[in-house]
């Protein structure tokens, strides 16, 4: 039954991946760009939470070396954004050395660019997924930022979802979620008050994840638990095999993390399941040596 159950899994995978590659899309439509378009990000480590806010305040049109250039405030300074269609829209962002390329929506799976020329960070395309959020299933590009063109352990992620933008990112010690947006006047999830900034509660929902993504042969995976539970943390092969127990046990409310030593299992793709009385999550890492 178990292995019926992957294989399930692993077939809606494959036929959801041929259903995302035939559909047109505008790409622009991961960057949304209005006057007036808000995100409000959560940033979870150990050390706490942390609040961001950022606004567009400006789409300026004027330029003649760009279609379209984007001011965005984050509460403390501007910076800016630029599209290029004539490069088959490549979005630049600017840095302390001058403009780096963010995205590049003409770039092919597993090609990669230099991001950030002052830092010496590439961003690589990994591809496109269904992903949940804000209860809708949306088109996702994920991307790794790193500090070479190898991306074994890069910094962190970024994943960006149709109509939304940026919605969520790892990197070694947490995570940031889009708690909120407001795009073209339509609100998603929930607008914190700014003066309530300082009084964030904990997330109300299971959160789960791990870093790095793929590894070799060590990873960390961390979950959040809007409440006592017994848990149950396995993970499976591609054929629905359990290859570790990880966790059987109860555990208290809030975050929780586990390293995961791959030593001696194959390169592969594998799925680790979180499951609770009330909530069961499956994610996929990849082992790559």
């Amino acid at each position: 039954m178990k292995r019926r159950f992957f294989n399930i899994i692993l077939f809606l995978l494959i036929a959801s991946s041929k259903n995302i590659n035939s559909q047109e899309i505008n790409p622009l439509d991961f960057f949304p760009h209005h006057v007036g378009d808000l995100w409000q990000y959560i940033t979870y480590t150990q050390a706490g939470s942390e609040f961001t806010q950022i606004e567009v305040i400006s789409v300026d049109t004027s330029y003649i070396d760009s279609a379209v250039t984007i001011t965005k405030f984050n509460g403390t300074q501007e910076f800016y954004c630029k599209i290029f269609f004539k490069d088959s829209l490549v979005i630049y962002q600017n840095t302390p050395s001058g403009w780096g390329i963010l995205y590049d929506f003409g770039a092919e799976i597993n090609s990669y660019w230099l991001s950030d020329p002052f830092a010496q960070l590439y961003t690589k395309y990994i591809g496109e997924t269904e992903e949940v959020v804000f209860e809708d299933t949306l088109l996702s590009r994920e991307y790794w930022v790193g500090p070479d063109t190898l991306f074994i352990l890069p910094y962190f992620t970024d994943n960006s979802a149709l109509g939304i933008g940026y919605y969520y990112g790892e990197f070694e010690v947490g995570f940031t979620v889009l708690n909120g947006c407001i795009i073209n006047g339509v609100q998603y999830g929930i607008i914190i008050n700014v003066e309530d900034e300082n009084n964030i509660n904990p997330p109300e929902e299971f959160l789960l994840n791990n870093y790095p993504n793929p590894f070799n042969p060590q990873t960390t995976i961390r979950f959040y638990i809007p409440e006592r539970s017994f848990i149950k943390l396995r993970v499976f092969d591609m054929l629905g095999n359990e290859v570790r127990m990880l966790l059987n046990e109860e555990k208290d409310i809030g975050y929780h993390e586990i390293n995961f030593d791959g030593s001696g299992l194959p390169s592969g793709v594998y799925f680790y399941t979180l499951q609770t009385p009330k909530f069961i999550q499956t994610k996929k890492m990849v082992l790559l040596r």
